[in-house]
């Protein structure tokens, strides 16, 4: 790295700003720790910064909608959910219904989610899945990424109290 730059933005609060600033101008190498992990040094080889990869990143792309609420779904609707972590959005179909909204996360908690202003078009649609779907949307405040099964990737959002309440698998 050479030369770290950044805004002169006044931040409120504890700001780790400059020690981060120095640590990265005074890196010299750097050390892959493992998939999710990275270590950078300074010229006397002491470490001077370590970076966790967030869980969140790895939601990014197209899951199926697999179970709501722990139900298969019956109605041969096909919900599906595009995470786009770079830019905090989600786009997908609800099950009739394109869909789109915000994500919101708390580096607190790396496991938090919600999602706001969820919007829908407004075709007339059969079933109940879309407005299960979207009552489920409304209550997810986690996720929980899974070991891949039959080499499927699969995660769940789950609500306040940790349960699954709707299960996803990644589009290949």
């Amino acid at each position: 790295l050479d030369k770290v730059i950044s805004t002169m933005r006044a931040c409120a609060g504890d700001n780790p700003e400059p020690q981060i600033m120095k640590a990265l101008n005074d890196t010299r190498s750097f050390k892959i720790e493992s998939k999710n992990n990275l270590k950078l040094y300074n010229a006397d080889r002491k470490e001077v910064l370590s970076l966790k990869k967030q869980p969140f990143s790895e939601l990014d792309g197209t899951w199926d909608v697999t179970l709501i609420n722990g139900k298969s779904l019956t109605d041969n609707q096909k919900p599906f959910i595009t995470f786009d972590t770079k830019e905090r959005r989600i786009s997908g179909n609800a099950g009739c219904n394109r869909m789109n909204g915000q994500i919101t996360t708390d580096n607190a908690n790396e496991y938090y989610i919600v999602f706001g202003q969820v919007a829908t078009t407004r075709m007339a649609c059969p079933g109940t899945t879309e407005p299960t779907m979207l009552a489920a949307l409304e209550n997810v405040k986690s996720f929980k990424i899974l070991p891949e099964k039959n080499g499927k990737q699969t995660a769940e959002l789950c609500d306040a109290q940790g349960k699954a309440i709707i299960t996803l698998e990644k589009k290949k």
